[in-house]
């Protein structure tokens, strides 16, 4: 309803926030069509707009959705076009998403030793800002591409890592990540 909303307001940033949410929900869901559909419509407002920032983050989006689709090379593409975008408008926060999905897709492509070089980077500028959430995340990810790479021993500090950062999180998504990360 709030989409039809915004679009009858003829608010064009709005819509494209509101396609963008749509796309993560789908995306979520395993509704994946529905989830590029969406973002693609986002992604055609900013362009529209002339927007560097909405695009950016509506492109890490659309590189998630590529990652759950099994299109780690357009994942590559993207999540590095939104990190390079990113980096240009000085958030920081968003560039390390961005570079930690570059690892995700290196590791779908079994890239593993280039994974980590990107995951380790999220991981610093997480750390730097505090975000306990996001160095958590990229922890994990990190941890992936170590095993993958046979430093068992650092994979199993980053988990811990991320555990500890987890437990100011109670929320069904923090429960899992941290199940996930400490059966492993």
């Amino acid at each position: 309803e709030a989409l039809v909303a915004f679009r009858e307001l003829g608010d064009r940033p709005s819509e494209g926030n509101a396609l963008h949410l749509l796309a993560r929900v789908n995306r979520q869901d395993g509704l994946l069509d529905q989830a590029a559909a969406a973002i693609s419509q986002a992604l055609q407002i900013a362009s529209e707009a002339d927007s560097s920032m909405m695009e950016a983050h509506w492109l890490a989006e659309l590189a998630r959705i590529q990652l759950a689709r099994g299109e780690p090379a357009e994942a590559l593409t993207t999540s590095q076009r939104s990190a390079v975008i990113q980096r240009r408008l000085g958030d920081r926060s968003r560039e390390a998403v961005a570079l930690d999905l570059t690892g995700q897709a290196y590791q779908q492509l079994a890239r593993y030793e280039e994974a980590v070089g990107f995951h380790r980077r999220a991981v610093t500028v997480h750390r730097q800002l505090g975000d306990r959430w996001q160095a958590a995340n990229a922890l994990a990810h990190l941890a992936a591409a170590l095993d993958h790479c046979g430093d068992a021993d650092e994979a199993r500090s980053c988990r811990r890592e991320a555990a500890d950062l987890l437990s100011g999180f109670d929320d069904p998504v923090a429960d899992d990540l941290r199940r996930r990360l400490t059966t492993t």
